[in-house]
C-alpha cells in the first residue's frame, strides 16, 4: 500500500533487490494525468464533472459553442465526446472541427474526453479496424490500425494553424 501511495507523487527510477530510487513527478502543465487512482492537473487533484455529449461534433459550431456555454456556466468542467466519423474514421474535416471545438472548450475551462472508437458495429464499431473472422483484440491488423488512429488525432493539433486570441 506505501509504494502505492508513492506513485501518486514519485516514480520509481531505479531497483535492486530491496532497494527502491524514487523521483518527484514532474508537474504536468494543463495537462489532466492518472497518478495512482487520482487524477490531477497542474499539479493538484482534479475530479471530472460533466456529461456525455457523444454527438457533439455531429453539430453546426454556433450549438457546440453554446452547449460548451451551458456546461461552463453550470458548474461542469468534463465533456465526453466522439472524436471519429461515422464509419469508424476520422476524416480531415472531423479533424479540423475538433481542433476548433477543443479551443473552444479551453476557452471555457473545460476538459474534452475524446472517445476513440465505438465497439458496437454502429459508427463502425470494430469492423472498421478489424479484418472479417479476426479480433479486434488480437489481430495484429486491427491493432496497427487503431493505433494509426489514435496517431492521426495526436499529429493533428501540430498540423493546425494557431487559434485566434489564444
Amino acid at each position: 500500500q506505501s509504494r502505492a501511495i508513492l506513485a501518486d507523487h514519485f516514480t520509481e527510477v531505479y531497483r535492486h533487490d530491496s532497494i527502491y530510487v524514487y523521483k518527484r513527478r514532474p508537474a504536468s502543465v494543463d495537462f489532466v494525468v492518472k497518478r495512482g487512482q487520482h487524477l490531477y492537473l497542474n499539479g493538484a487533484r482534479w475530479n471530472p464533472v460533466g456529461i456525455n455529449s457523444y454527438d457533439l461534433l455531429a453539430q453546426s459550431q454556433q450549438t457546440i459553442d453554446s452547449r460548451l456555454t451551458l456546461l461552463a456556466n453550470g458548474g461542469h468542467n468534463t465533456v465526453r465526446t466522439w472524436c471519429f466519423d461515422e464509419d469508424g474514421g476520422i476524416s480531415d474535416a472531423t479533424l479540423a472541427k475538433l481542433a476548433v471545438t477543443l479551443d473552444s472548450a479551453r476557452a471555457r475551462g473545460l476538459r474534452v474526453i475524446c472517445t476513440l472508437a465505438n465497439a458496437w458495429s454502429d459508427y463502425g464499431g470494430e469492423g472498421h479496424f478489424t479484418p472479417r473472422g479476426e479480433d479486434f483484440f488480437t489481430s495484429p491488423t486491427a491493432q496497427a490500425r487503431y493505433r494509426a488512429q489514435v496517431q492521426r488525432l495526436l499529429d493533428s493539433p501540430r498540423r493546425r494553424p494557431p487559434s485566434h486570441g489564444a
